[in-house]
């Protein structure tokens, strides 16, 4: 536990060494804990799950091999898709080129099919035979390719990761217009589309200039911790003493509503108001990623989903609300003691 002087020079240190938004919320409860004469845990960050690394991630992408005679029979039509597959590019091809592949290579197949008709004749039959015989074997990669190119494509493990730090107060905005568009993308794919493959590619770089929902969620951790550490001080020092009587302001108490008014409202209520913007931009694409993929997903990235991306009860996004709200009410309890809450 850290007495009010102690924390007061630990946040000193804090913010000699570089600011931020948790040296903000150190700043702001010393301040709280000095003027309340009430010690304050410096609080401990909830452990998040972890966005599963690819190791974790099992996702089974066969490849289908066609014997020499089958590729012979269906050359005409897809002999183009095929080449490109075994060629040297093809078998090394990012996440997202396989995506691309795989629903132009279904959605092919399905084309041939259906142009041979009514085509008699020893050599339509061994194409139909080929064509439908492939189709079903590579029913399925569709999708193993979606959910392997939203599990493991480089810019959208970057928007997945959990980093170290909250977000800065300069952080980028969300590219929710990026995020939407892959996601309509990978719609398309598993909906028996093609996959515009520039239009996809130019969405992923679009990511690099995006703030990330891991990062998010690491912000309004520190924020949770922070916000019931100052809350429950408050509620305990107003449970062992009144900070003013018979609805008289004290001189602490107008030190209390100049903190209030200062560091709450002026500087770490518009830091939320960003996490909680952030978090709306975020959230709804993630959420339509994830659930294509929902049947697939193990139970690391399942956890991973329920905590970061949803928003029903444990997750971070309600957890954050609730201590907001809780914060909120705590602050209304010691101004109303004091008569000093707002009049309208």
């Amino acid at each position: 536990m850290i007495r009010p002087l102690a924390m007061a020079v630990m946040t000193a240190g804090l913010v000699a060494c570089g600011g931020g938004p948790e040296a903000q919320f150190a700043e702001y409860a010393s301040r709280v804990a000095r003027t309340l004469d009430q010690a304050i845990d410096r609080p401990a960050h909830t452990v998040l799950p972890a966005f599963p690394r690819p190791r974790d991630q099992a996702v089974d992408q066969p490849d289908v091999r066609l014997a020499l005679r089958d590729a012979w029979a269906v050359r005409e039509c897809m002999g183009q898709l095929i080449a490109m597959r075994n060629s040297g590019l093809g078998k090394v091809m990012q996440a997202s080129q396989r995506l691309a592949y795989e629903s132009e290579f279904g959605v092919q197949a399905q084309q041939c099919l259906q142009q041979l008709g009514g085509d008699v004749g020893e050599q339509a039959d061994d194409q139909r035979e080929v064509l439908a015989a492939i189709i079903a074997r590579k029913r399925g990669a569709v999708r193993t390719a979606a959910q392997a190119f939203v599990l493991r494509d480089p810019q959208l493990a970057e928007f997945w990761r959990l980093p170290a730090r909250p977000l800065p107060a300069d952080a980028p905005p969300v590219r929710a217009d990026a995020l939407s568009q892959i996601a309509e993308q990978i719609q398309r794919a598993v909906g028996g589309d093609v996959v515009d493959t520039q239009a996809l590619e130019a969405q992923l770089q679009a990511l690099q200039g995006s703030s990330g929902i891991g990062q998010i969620v690491q912000s309004e951790a520190m924020a949770v911790a922070w916000l019931n550490a100052i809350t429950a001080a408050i509620h305990a020092r107003l449970d062992r003493r009144p900070v003013c009587y018979q609805g008289q302001a004290t001189p602490d108490a107008r030190v209390l509503q100049a903190i209030f008014a200062s560091v709450y409202v002026g500087q770490v209520q518009p830091w939320l108001a960003q996490v909680q913007k952030a978090a709306q931009a975020a959230r709804p694409p993630a959420q339509n990623m994830l659930a294509l993929l929902a049947d697939d997903l193990g139970a690391a990235m399942q956890a991973y989903r329920t905590v970061v991306v949803e928003t029903g009860p444990g997750s971070s996004q309600a957890v954050f609300l609730a201590a907001t709200q809780a914060h909120a009410k705590a602050w209304q309890r010691l101004l109303a003691q004091c008569g000093m809450m707002p009049t309208r």
